[in-house]
């Protein structure tokens, strides 16, 4: 669901703090990547809008959604 950038490949655990919601503490991969990636499981918890043109991703925080 996230993995984080790191000099190695791993597992661990690190607070998740995404579009000002806090996630608390959730099991990450770690891996060498120049930025984060975020998968479907954090992203089903908001309403996602893509700008291709501008290269922006909006990401609000779907209150029909549970944590």
């Amino acid at each position: 669901t996230l993995i984080v950038p790191a000099a190695s490949n791993g597992r661990g655990r690190a607070g998740v703090s995404l579009a000002g919601t806090d996630f608390g503490t959730l099991d990450v991969r770690f891996a060498p990547i120049p930025r984060a990636r975020v998968g479907n499981r954090i992203l089903s918890k908001f309403l996602v809008t893509i700008d291709y043109g501008k290269g922006v991703v909006g990401l609000w925080r779907d209150p029909r959604t549970p944590l």
